[in-house]
């Protein structure tokens, strides 16, 4: 069991001018919390965003960051909506932020919502663009649920038919 008594913060990892840390997303599994999240990086009037995993047993003691995307403006995969367990898999929304102009703190144009796919936890496909629309504009921060659609021994049960995407599109 865990004792929340003993958290001294809630501040897991304290960012500055340079990095900050944002769009917690957890799960529990087997006993052990896993956080994704944005870490976004501010360096000589570029903005990059990258996709963080830390995972920790107690919430007290945390394991260094692994980031699971490039530092790369023109991708910036960040903003993790929710995690899934999905046909055997588990699934990952976020967003593709691209900011390869200089100055530019938001994401272009191009930002997409995305999903990456996983068997356990922390080694990642790649970001599977989602095609909300025949005419995509820019949509960001996704997340993802599932179906409820079938009525199993008198009551109603979650059945993972489909993903569905709530995103915002600006």
């Amino acid at each position: 069991m865990i004792d929340l008594s003993r958290l001294q913060s809630p501040i897991i990892i304290e960012g500055n001018a340079r990095y900050a840390y944002r769009d917690p997303a957890v799960i529990y599994h087997d006993g052990v919390f896993y956080l994704f999240f944005t870490v976004a990086i501010f360096e000589d009037d570029q903005f990059y965003a990258r996709l963080g995993l830390i995972t920790s047993r107690d919430l007290i003691h945390w394991s260094e960051i692994e980031y699971l995307s490039l530092l790369d403006p023109e991708i910036n995969l960040c903003g993790p909506g929710n995690i899934i367990r999905f046909e055997r898999q588990w699934v990952l929304c976020a967003s593709l932020y691209p900011t390869p102009e200089k100055g530019r703190y938001g994401g272009n144009e191009n930002s997409r919502a995305t999903i990456l796919r996983s068997d356990d936890l922390r080694h990642w496909g790649e970001p599977e663009v989602l095609q909300l629309r025949e005419h995509m504009g820019r949509t960001i921060d996704p997340f993802l649920m599932e179906d409820v659609r079938e009525k199993g021994n008198g009551g109603m049960h979650l059945t993972p038919v489909h993903p569905i995407c709530s995103v915002s599109a600006c």
